[in-house]
């Protein structure tokens, strides 16, 4: 691939201008994304390069993280700061969620468990960490849970509810399909547990 040094100049240029407006903790990300998207870009309408690259997600990803903001202790919810920052730090919350347009979104893509059952449980933990610290209500809606699974690609149809009823010590309500579970305060240990492992 031969790089044109003038359009690649102009394109790092505009990429930095949008980068300044990242917040701190995803700029680095951003500038990746970003850059290799512009270069391949400005590759490709020089004729330098016959192909267009395919779409991989990542101008959605940039989208993402350039509309996003970091997420202050002014935005969490009184009751979130008995857990932030005694257990968790501001930090560790900030590599997992950002904050766009006042709601709270995952940063998180993997769950870092190769059993669907404990991926299962993991998204119902994050959801409900990301619930409390905006709403202070440390719990989640079951069908939500579901929708994830599905995204995260770790959803077992047949062992859903079973892998709550088996994690019962977790949760303070019994199962319902198509109902809102609280975390127990076992729960709430481990949904800290579980955020500080996908935080690293």
């Amino acid at each position: 691939m031969t790089l044109n040094f003038d359009i690649a100049n102009e394109q790092v240029d505009r990429v930095l201008e949008i980068v300044k407006k990242c917040p701190d903790n995803l700029r680095e990300k951003c500038f990746e994304i970003l850059l290799s998207a512009a270069l391949l870009t400005s590759s490709a309408s020089s004729g330098s390069m016959s192909v267009t690259p395919e779409s991989n997600g990542d101008a959605s990803a940039a989208e993402r993280i350039t509309s996003g903001t970091d997420i202050v202790m002014a935005d969490l919810h009184q009751k979130a700061k008995k857990h932030v920052p005694a257990q968790l730090t501001l930090e560790e919350v900030n590599r997992l969620f950002y904050k766009e347009d006042g709601i709270f979104l995952p940063l998180y893509d993997e769950l870092k468990s190769q059993k669907l059952s404990e991926a299962q449980i993991r998204v119902a933990l994050m959801e409900a960490l990301k619930n409390g610290i905006q709403s202070g209500e440390f719990s989640f809606k079951v069908s939500r849970v579901r929708e994830l699974c599905s995204t995260y690609k770790c959803l077992d149809s047949g062992n859903f509810s079973a892998n709550f009823k088996n994690n019962q010590p977790y949760f303070s309500d019994p199962y319902s399909s198509g109902g809102t579970m609280a975390l127990s305060a076992e729960g709430k240990n481990r949904m800290i547990a579980v955020a500080k492992e996908l935080a690293q």
